[in-house]
């Protein structure tokens, strides 16, 4: 958790990295997954987030970022930000909250989203509605730093999953997709095989 002398809040998820400079730290470089809890002031500088895929200036508002190699996922909670593709050719988006922005090689495209479901890490909870497991294993890889080996016949596409795990804790959550679905898993240090 880092606090801003203006009371704003940005609180980083596991594998992230936030860069700022302390004299003027209305400009910072994200790569990972934040949450931002951002206070606007009168003639105060706008704040940015610059991430790889674009940047996010903040109109005042509480909103996660998730700044991956290959994508950029903005959900905003509160408030208002303008996400700004990187590539010249896209336009920029104004979100309204409860909306999902997604930047990657496909390009840029929104939806209404449920918002805890993308913001529960900050109560070491991991939660999936819904989710396809794919997506989870994805999600797992980008936070904790885990391969996946799926082993033959063992296919996934078309299955999902509902349910919650501890953020401190993914092994349950694995646990839990095996379980439904009647797979064998095995992590050895952060390589996790699933076989039938």
């Amino acid at each position: 958790r880092v606090t801003f002398p203006d009371g704003s809040q940005i609180v980083l998820n596991q594998q992230s990295r936030l860069v700022y400079h302390r004299v003027s730290p209305h400009q910072v470089t994200l790569e990972g997954e934040a949450y931002f809890s951002v206070q606007t002031r009168p003639h105060a500088p706008v704040f940015t987030v610059r991430c790889n895929k674009g940047d996010i200036q903040v109109l005042g508002t509480a909103f996660n970022v998730k700044a991956r190699q290959q994508q950029l996922q903005v959900v905003l909670e509160q408030g208002a930000v303008q996400v700004n593709p990187a590539k010249r050719d896209a336009h920029p988006v104004k979100m309204q909250p409860g909306e999902m922005v997604v930047m990657d090689d496909k390009g840029m495209r929104s939806k209404k989203v449920h918002t805890q479901w993308h913001t529960a890490w900050r109560s070491n909870q991991l939660v999936f509605s819904n989710a396809p497991v794919e997506e989870i294993l994805g999600y797992l890889t980008d936070t904790y730093g885990w391969q996946f080996k799926v082993k033959a016949p063992v296919t996934l596409t078309n299955k999902r999953f509902n349910g919650t795990a501890p953020a401190n804790d993914p092994d349950q959550l694995l646990q839990k997709i095996s379980t439904i679905y009647q797979l064998k898993t095995i992590r050895q240090a952060d390589t996790v095989f699933i076989e039938k």
